[in-house]
């Protein structure tokens, strides 16, 4: 089931990408959470929705520590990158990290 559900995630993305429909997206992630999104972020990219899709709709995280194993993630696909505006942010604390 859960598997399901993230399949379904991503071939919502996969839409919103052909449609070159970002603002959809960006409401579809409100109305479902940042958990979602950072929680299939590895997959969408593994999938196929390209980086220059995704790095808009990144949200700035609820909670930080989401980024250690997020990155630890993307590392394994060679896409750590795409959290660089996020980590360079003057918004971010990451001492407690």
């Amino acid at each position: 089931m859960y598997a399901r559900k993230n399949d379904m995630h991503v071939e919502i993305m996969k839409v919103f990408e052909s449609n070159n429909d970002r603002e959809e997206a960006s409401k579809y992630f409100e109305l479902v959470g940042q958990d979602i999104f950072w929680g299939n972020l590895c997959l969408f990219l593994s999938s196929g929705v390209s980086d220059d899709f995704i790095k808009p709709l990144i949200p700035f995280p609820e909670n930080t520590h989401v980024l250690i194993s997020i990155a630890q993630e993307l590392e394994k696909i060679d896409h750590l990158d795409i959290l660089s505006a996020i980590v360079t942010s003057p918004n971010i604390d990451l001492s407690d990290l």
